[in-house]
């Protein structure tokens, strides 16, 4: 677990005026709550190299047997989730969500589309400017764990994750609490006039295979730049 560090005390004191993560006030009914994933976190960046057997990046593709790739992700998790403790509702009573950041990497084999996920993240509050995404961090942790992909070499946009984690809070008294985890990619597409699955484009119309294996479009808030974003969906256990 990472040492947590700040370039001064008043990102703490931050915490004690409000938490300013809430992305929606007041409660939300039981029955859209339990509708809805413990988190959401969507693939800001992804960056990814083809590896031979020697663990070298190679750009034959017939000399490649696993992928490997480094993201950046952002999201929130729901109130009362190890990423979102009831503590907070000591200074922000209708608390709800938490925005997280992670950094992930995964090394994937391209012959059954399985391997280790691992990374870090950190839960994070408006910090000195109160215009653009939240900075000011107030938790870290880490998780590591194993995932598929291998529907997506079927065709079908989807993968999987099972993972454990530990998340710290200092200012709560919170050190290296262990959660574990579910997740599930859905790549985003686009589908053809014949009705098969495209590349998703920037600025186009894009796609999520939902849980009842219908499409769901993506929606303006979950591009990057544009860019249809991979959502990862998190239920912990």
């Amino acid at each position: 677990m990472r040492t947590l560090t700040c370039k001064s005390t008043t990102v703490w004191g931050l915490l004690g005026l409000a938490f300013l993560i809430v992305l929606l006030a007041g409660p939300a009914p039981a029955q859209a709550r339990r509708s809805l994933p413990d988190a959401v976190l969507y693939e800001a960046t992804e960056d990814m190299y083809l590896l031979d057997a020697a663990g070298n990046p190679t750009g034959d593709l017939s000399a490649a047997v696993t992928r490997y790739a480094t993201s950046a992700l952002s999201g929130s998790a729901e109130f009362g989730s190890p990423l979102c403790p009831v503590e907070f509702l000591v200074v922000y009573p209708k608390a709800k969500r938490c925005a997280v950041n992670a950094r992930g990497q995964n090394l994937i084999s391209l012959v059954d589309g399985t391997g280790p996920f691992w990374g870090d993240f950190v839960v994070v509050i408006q910090g000195d400017n109160p215009t653009d995404a939240p900075e000011a961090v107030v938790g870290v942790g880490a998780f590591q764990g194993q995932g598929s992909l291998a529907p997506v070499f079927q065709g079908v946009p989807l993968g999987s994750l099972a993972a454990q984690g530990t998340v710290s809070f200092p200012a709560l008294g919170i050190v290296n609490s262990p959660f574990s985890f579910s997740g599930t990619f859905r790549l985003p597409f686009s589908v053809a006039k014949d009705g098969s699955h495209e590349r998703a484009w920037v600025n186009r119309g894009a796609f999520y295979l939902n849980d009842q294996n219908k499409k769901s479009p993506v929606r303006h808030n979950e591009r990057s730049l544009g860019w249809p974003t991979v959502r990862l969906d998190v239920e912990f256990q």
